[in-house]
């Protein structure tokens, strides 16, 4: 029960400095990677930082309009993941029944749906096990999948990795 408070809050103070576009905190990491060109040192990254921060307070992938986070939990060895919904996208970049049902082909909740910790979120959402390697590539050949068949990110865009 307290994972699912501390998991409300955290995702809310994520959602806060998205929207708000604060200036980082003292303890946030930044980096940029072009999507053509910087794959792999993006996802060197990546999984760099999944491993190496089993108590992850956060880490936004954000991209064009959209965003994909993750926050992980050193007890249960999980990492919880939310991409972006309907709910907060214009009507320009809104997700339609093809890309919405790729979201659901990798067993995320749908938005506003209780998942197996009893949460609710206004987003997509998923845990993962996370005590492995094989489950840390699950996570981030998820990632792409989600970025590229669901969000259409394009050759020249850049990412942007925020984490704490």
């Amino acid at each position: 029960m307290i994972k699912v408070f501390i998991g409300i809050g955290v995702l809310f103070f994520i959602g806060v400095l998205f929207f708000l576009k604060k200036k980082n905190p003292i303890k946030e990491i930044n980096n940029q990677f072009n999507w053509e060109t910087e794959k792999e040192s993006l996802k060197t990254e990546l999984l760099r930082i999944l491993i190496n921060n089993p108590d992850l307070n956060y880490l936004v992938i954000d991209f064009n309009n959209y965003y994909i986070q993750f926050m992980g939990f050193k007890k249960s060895k999980e990492i919880f993941c939310e991409c972006v919904s309907n709910e907060f996208l214009n009507e320009k970049a809104k997700l339609n029944t093809v890309k919405i049902d790729n979201i659901l082909k990798l067993n995320f909740v749908k938005p506003n749906e209780k998942d197996k910790e009893g949460n609710i979120s206004p987003n997509y959402s998923k845990y993962y096990k996370a005590d492995q390697i094989s489950d840390f590539n699950e996570i981030y050949l998820d990632l792409i999948y989600l970025m590229t068949k669901v969000y259409g990110i394009k050759n020249d865009e850049i990412i942007k990795v925020r984490f704490d």
